[in-house]
C-alpha cells in the first residue's frame, strides 16, 4: 500500500499497510509449503523506493523514518501476515507475496534487507523489507514477516516471536560471501591435496587423469605450469613423451575415481579441458 508524508482519517481503511492489527480472516494458506526450497533474500544494492517520506502519520500517530539503516540493530516482538494480503501493493509498489522473503517496518528505509534472528531458537532469515507496518499499539513490535520468513522462524504456532532485527549493507555482505566462497575452496583443494598425498603413497597406484597430449612441447610446459596452481604443489603432473613428438600431461595417481573425478571437474572449471580418467 502506497503512503503519503500524511494519511487522512478518510483515507486510513484503503491505505493501511498489510501489517494492520485486522487479523479476523489472515492466515497461512490452504496447502503445504517446503520452505527449505525458498531461499533468503539475497541483498543487493536497490535505489530508495521514491515512497519514503522523513513523516507520515497512521490513527493519528505520526512516525519519522530513519534517513538510513547504518548500524540498526533492534530487539523486539515480530508478527507475521499471510493470505489477507497475498497481492496487495507494498508501500515500494511492490506485490506483496506470503511466499516472499520480504516484511515491513515503520521506520527502515524501503528498501532494506535486515537479517532477523528468533532469540528463541536462533533460527535467522534474510528479508526485504518492502512495506510499512506494523500498526499497533505495542511499541514493541518492530517487523511483521511475510508467512515464510516466519515459518522459517519457527513461530507460527506463537504468532509472535522475540528477535533481533539487524540492518545489512550490500557491499559488505557481497564481500563477505565472496571471501567465505573462496575458503570453502581453500577447504577442499587442501582436503583434496591431502586425499591425492596419500593416494600417491598407495603401494599400487592405477588412476590418473589425462590432461591432454600435445606436440609442441613449449605448450605443453604452460599447460603444466597452469596446472600447478589448480592442483597443487603435492600432486604429481607428469609430462611423458610418446610416439616420438607428442607429450602428454597427466595428473595423480588418484586411490579411487571418486578423487579423479573431483579433479577432473577442478581442470575443467579452470579451462584446461575435460581430461580422461585411464586405470592400469
Amino acid at each position: 500500500m502506497k503512503f503519503f508524508k500524511r494519511i487522512t482519517a478518510l483515507s486510513l481503511l484503503g491505505l493501511l499497510s498489510a501489517c494492520s492489527t485486522v487479523r479476523q480472516h489472515d492466515g497461512p494458506p490452504g496447502y503445504a509449503v517446503d520452505v527449505s526450497k525458498i531461499p533468503n533474500a539475497v541483498p543487493r544494492v536497490l535505489p530508495l523506493s521514491k515512497n519514503n517520506p522523513h513523516e507520515y502519520e497512521v490513527r493519528g500517530r505520526v512516525y519519522y523514518t530513519l534517513r538510513s539503516s547504518r548500524h540498526y540493530d533492534k530487539h523486539g516482538i515480530a508478527s507475521w501476515y499471510g493470505t489477507l494480503f497475498d497481492g496487495h501493493r507494498t508501500s515500494t509498489g511492490e506485490r506483496y507475496s506470503m511466499l516472499g522473503m520480504t516484511a515491513a517496518s515503520k521506520v527502515l528505509p524501503l528498501p532494506t534487507f535486515v537479517r532477523v534472528t528468533n532469540l528463541r531458537n536462533g533460527r535467522q532469515v534474510i528479508v526485504k523489507v518492502n512495506d510499512r507496518g506494523p500498526f499497533v499499539a505495542d511499541p514493541r513490535r518492530i517487523i511483521d514477516l511475510s508467512y515464510v520468513a516466519a515459518k522459517k522462524l519457527g513461530m507460527l504456532a506463537h504468532g509472535t516471536a522475540y528477535v533481533d532485527v539487524k540492518a545489512i549493507d550490500p557491499v559488505q555482505f557481497a564481500r563477505n560471501e565472496r571471501l567465505k566462497q573462496q575458503e570453502r575452496q581453500r577447504r577442499e583443494m587442501g582436503l583434496l591435496n591431502n586425499q591425492i598425498q596419500v593416494a600417491m603413497n598407495h603401494p599400487h597406484p592405477s588412476i590418473y587423469l589425462r590432461v591432454g597430449t600435445y606436440q609442441d612441447r613449449a605448450f605443453a610446459e604452460r599447460v603444466r605450469h597452469r596446472l600447478r596452481h589448480v592442483v597443487g604443489s603435492r600432486i604429481t603432473v607428469a609430462q611423458r613423451r610418446v610416439h616420438g613428438h607428442f607429450y602428454r600431461l597427466e595428473v595423480g595417481p588418484f586411490k579411487n575415481r571418486q578423487l579423479a573425478m573431483r579433479m577432473q571437474r577442478r581442470i575443467h572449471g579452470a579451462g584446461l579441458g575435460n581430461g580422461k580418467i585411464l586405470t592400469g
